[in-house]
């Protein structure tokens, strides 16, 4: 019996080159402490590209929002995901006075945190402080 040597892991696709996130050497907190597979990779640019403006296929978003509240697999996506939601209100905010599609992608957002919630095969307790944090400020700009 012959052995293969070990491939090395492949780099994530959501880091850039360098920073130490398909190792998990990046910055303490800020960089999950795994590789996505290619398959997740694809997965998360398709998921992320079908929920906000500029696109208006609701069915791809509609369909992007039930595999968020009902897919098992997002467990490695998770870590993702939350940085996602949390750099689009921070976005979205910031370009509230020149942005049409601001209120939109807040409500879009809301609407992630909970399908995410809502999916009772994740474990999403490490991640209601950063949830938290969106919530407050994606409600707060709601009142401007």
């Amino acid at each position: 019996m012959k052995i293969l040597p070990q491939s090395p892991p492949p780099r994530s696709i959501l880091a850039p080159a360098g920073s130490g996130a398909a190792t998990g050497a990046g910055r303490k907190g800020k960089t999950p402490k795994h590789v996505l597979s290619r398959e997740l990779q694809v997965y998360y640019s398709r998921l992320t590209t079908a929920l906000l403006p500029p696109t208006n296929e609701q069915a791809k978003r509609a369909a992007a929002l039930s595999s968020l509240q009902y897919d098992a697999g997002l467990q490695n996506l998770l870590p993702y995901l939350v940085r996602w939601v949390g750099e689009r209100v921070i976005t979205a905010i910031r370009n509230s006075n020149t942005d049409s599609d601001c209120g939109t992608s807040l409500e879009i957002l809301l609407r992630v945190i909970h399908a995410l919630i809502q999916n009772e095969r994740l474990f999403m307790e490490p991640y209601v402080r950063p949830f938290r944090a969106s919530l407050i400020s994606s409600l707060g700009e709601g009142h401007h």
